[in-house]
């Protein structure tokens, strides 16, 4: 059994892995390549220029629903509809990595799926390779989310599916583990 979990874990690892750079690639590099020297000069003119990041924010979206507003409204075009809903599948693997790969409750995967999500976003921002956009976070976190309740949903379903909640130390109360 220890064996088969040891084997779970460094497959679990691996997909985490290549997930999470294809995350970075699909976000930040729309696919492309990942230029070093571009991103150190872009990096350089933010710390020289404060202003840039100032400008950037002005750009970008800093009011919750607003874009995911406008992209409801707009939903025939192929590019609302991606931003919408790939916002929300590109993190539903993370929900589930999360859960399976650190054991974390809800409170704790809807942090971290947001915390990943910040990061991306200021990334796009301090490099300007991107927009920074509020509701991109609240979609790529209700994604985070949406995977977390599938794998719950699956684990509810299938006793077998690894990893089993870790032993827990007895809890004054009967509520279910959160975090």
């Amino acid at each position: 059994m220890a064996k088969k979990n040891s084997v779970f874990r460094l497959i679990l690892l691996l997909v985490s892995i290549v997930y999470f750079y294809l995350l970075v690639k699909i976000i930040l590099f729309k696919f492309g390549t990942p230029n070093p020297p571009f991103l150190m000069e872009q990096l350089r003119r933010a710390i020289e220029d404060p202003e840039r990041l100032k400008r950037g924010l002005e750009f970008g979206n800093l009011i919750p629903g607003d874009t995911i507003r406008q992209n409801m409204h707009h939903l025939s075009y192929s590019t609302d509809y991606l931003n919408l809903f790939g916002n929300i599948a590109l993190f539903v693997p993370a929900g589930i990595l999360i859960r399976l790969g650190l054991g974390r409750g809800f409170l704790m995967t809807l942090l971290i799926g947001f915390m990943i999500s910040l990061g991306l976003e200021t990334s796009q921002l301090v490099f300007s390779i991107g927009t920074f956009d509020v509701d991109d976070m609240i979609l790529n976190t209700s994604g985070g989310v949406l995977g977390y309740a599938m794998i719950r949903a699956a684990q509810a379903l299938d006793k077998n599916l690894m990893p089993k909640d870790p032993p827990q130390e007895k809890q004054a109360s009967a509520a279910p583990r959160l975090l």
